[in-house]
């Protein structure tokens, strides 16, 4: 198979660019694995799926794959087609090197070396993404302890720099709880296909007998069961006991919350 960069030689064979090349002072940059997801993504819609967790169109270095990116984004979340064609109305009408945009996503379809490394292809764009704002964060305090008046204290030039680690950080910190979280629901939904499939349990059985009553039942596989109240009323702690009841009985449970940790969880219980 032919490199990717050869794709985008001119006939004439001149030297080209594979796109508007990002200059070296941004910083590692995989132009490959750009050009291979995006190409991925148009011959497979399939594939946004499998990455749209944990990436995002800014993390791409070059701004016409940004823009394809969202482009393919915007056409599958409407339930329409992404490919080299329907893609052409969102984009710019600008030249990559000597071939037009429609051109090139043709290309990118053509050299693509295939749909199931996805995946890998975007977390290489993504590692490289961070790997930048981390450079970005150096340069940036280079700068400030070169140019800051002799009366800024140091501890006062680390405040901003901590500030923007603190935020690469909680990125990847939240990258990760969601790739558990995804991981977690996958196997729940594992072990509820597979007692579905073994006829058994019919569903999971209520903390209190009374509740049972009122509902007529268990709580059936695939309801949705929706509890409210004012504030204070108890509600947190009667799920909690649910879930707790839910774990003894050797049930998987999946909580998703916002304004408590996974330890404050745990100890409520």
């Amino acid at each position: 198979m032919r490199e990717m960069a050869d794709l985008f030689e001119p006939s004439g064979g001149a030297t080209s660019m594979t796109a508007p090349m990002p200059g070296p002072e941004c910083g590692p940059v995989n132009l490959e694995a750009e050009q291979a997801l995006l190409g991925a993504i148009l011959i497979e819609n399939a594939a946004l799926e499998r990455i749209t967790w944990f990436m995002k169109a800014d993390y791409f270095a070059e701004p016409i794959h940004t823009a394809l990116y969202e482009a393919a984004e915007r056409l599958i979340a409407a339930g329409k087609v992404a490919n080299p064609i329907t893609v052409k109305a969102f984009l710019p009408e600008t030249k990559i090197g000597e071939i037009s945009v429609t051109d090139y996503c043709v290309r990118l379809v053509s050299g693509a070396p295939g749909t199931a490394h996805a995946k890998d292809y975007a977390a290489l764009i993504a590692a490289l993404h961070y790997r930048r704002e981390m450079i970005e964060i150096a340069d940036n305090m280079a700068r400030e302890a070169r140019s800051a008046p002799p009366d800024i204290m140091v501890k006062d030039l680390l405040k901003n720099v901590d500030h923007s680690i603190d935020s690469v950080r909680e990125k990847l910190i939240f990258e990760r709880d969601r790739k558990t979280m995804l991981a977690t629901g996958d196997t729940l939904i594992a072990a509820l296909s597979d007692a579905y499939k073994k006829g058994t349990p019919d569903g999971i059985s209520w903390p209190f007998q009374s509740i049972a009553e009122i509902v007529s039942g268990p709580m059936e596989f695939g309801n949705l069961y929706k509890l409210i109240g004012s504030p204070k009323e108890g509600k947190t702690s009667f799920t909690l006991h649910v879930v707790r009841h839910a774990l003894d009985a050797g049930h998987p449970v999946l909580i998703l919350t916002f304004d408590q940790t996974a330890d404050q969880v745990l100890l409520q219980m």
